[in-house]
């Protein structure tokens, strides 16, 4: 292609941009209203089947207010009861229900608006100690158990709606779990019933360290979801473009691999080069994403270094997070 082409080309592309957007915006406004339709469709679908929900289990129901994950391990909840006053009641505990087997945490009971009964709890979900270790598969029915001053037992299913199920701004609801890349998320079922679901971890190279000095540079990357498997190679590939510089690790725990990074082969790449972690025939992009946050590359901000790399040889290394988590190095030459 001549250059004239090339910029007749370019001419066209740039006439068209407006056009495309101007569609768009029509499109976008087109679709909104029916996407929100469809969604007060759905919440119009569980309703009867909330009712029914209501109807079979009588006054035996707790109203979840607000049930989420913020950190991705702990559940957050908070209950009201209706038709329980707070004086009869002495104690109350979350359960966490699937088929025969029962986790249980201690909940909190308060008195509300004309002595209304209202019933909060946070939950650990994890293996860690006290925690429910829910696994994935079917899902977990949340119940809350109250015992009263006559010295019953009486067992409640909870019932969710419209909660606030997470923030918005830094972090995002229903993140994964820091350690082990599982995610818990807070369901409501078609009959109204609150749910916790887990999701199984996707392989993931997570940066467990990046050390940057004066003299060396090295990466430490910690594979979740799978074992790492022997040989496991960095691939440092320069960013849109085809050039990459292939480093070997060291594994230093079962499920974590560590390297030299050349500095100076990656200052010949040019520009900004990404890290990929290449295992077991499995290529994962090397980075931070089981974080609880919406802008990986506003939070997580590592201090540009100096670095030696030979006789009178110096690197500046910048390490920077896209917003999705994915790690990019630029070593500049001083």
């Amino acid at each position: 292609m001549s250059v004239d082409s090339a910029r007749k080309l370019a001419a066209r592309s740039l006439r068209r941009l407006p056009q495309a957007t101007l569609v768009a915006r029509r499109l976008d406004r087109k679709l909104t209203p029916r996407v929100d339709r469809l969604r007060h469709e759905l919440r119009q679908q569980r309703a009867p089947l909330r009712k029914v929900t209501k109807a079979i289990a009588g006054d035996a129901v707790a109203e979840a207010r607000l049930a989420a994950v913020l950190d991705g391990r702990t559940l957050n909840i908070d209950m009201h009861v209706p038709g329980v006053p707070f004086d009869d009641v002495l104690s109350a505990e979350l359960r966490a229900v699937r088929g025969h087997t029962r986790r249980v945490a201690p909940a909190r009971v308060r008195s509300g608006p004309g002595g209304a009964l209202w019933v909060e709890a946070t939950a650990l979900l994890d293996d860690n100690p006290g925690g429910f270790a829910l696994r994935p598969g079917t899902q977990w029915l949340l119940e809350v158990a109250l015992s009263t001053r006559s010295g019953g037992q009486q067992v409640l299913r909870v019932l969710g709606g419209r909660q606030d199920a997470g923030t918005r701004g830094l972090t995002v609801p229903s993140p994964p779990h820091p350690e082990t890349g599982r995610r818990y998320r807070v369901r409501v079922r078609l009959s109204g019933r609150l749910a916790i679901t887990v999701a199984a971890p996707a392989p993931v190279a997570e940066v467990s360290r990046l050390d940057l000095d004066w003299l060396t540079a090295s990466l430490e990357v910690r594979l979740v979801g799978r074992p790492p498997a022997t040989p496991a190679t960095i691939e440092i590939v320069k960013r849109g473009g085809a050039a990459q510089v292939s480093v070997p690790t060291e594994r230093t725990a079962p499920d974590r691999v560590r390297c030299d990074l050349p500095l100076a082969k990656i200052a010949q790449l040019g520009g900004g080069a990404r890290l990929f972690l290449r295992t077991g025939g499995r290529r994962l992009r090397v980075g931070r994403e089981l974080h609880d946050l919406a802008n990986a590359g506003k939070v997580i901000r590592p201090t540009p270094a100096i670095v030696w790399t030979g006789p009178g040889k110096v690197v500046r290394v910048e390490a920077t997070f896209s917003p999705a988590g994915a790690l990019t190095l630029a070593c500049r030459p001083l």
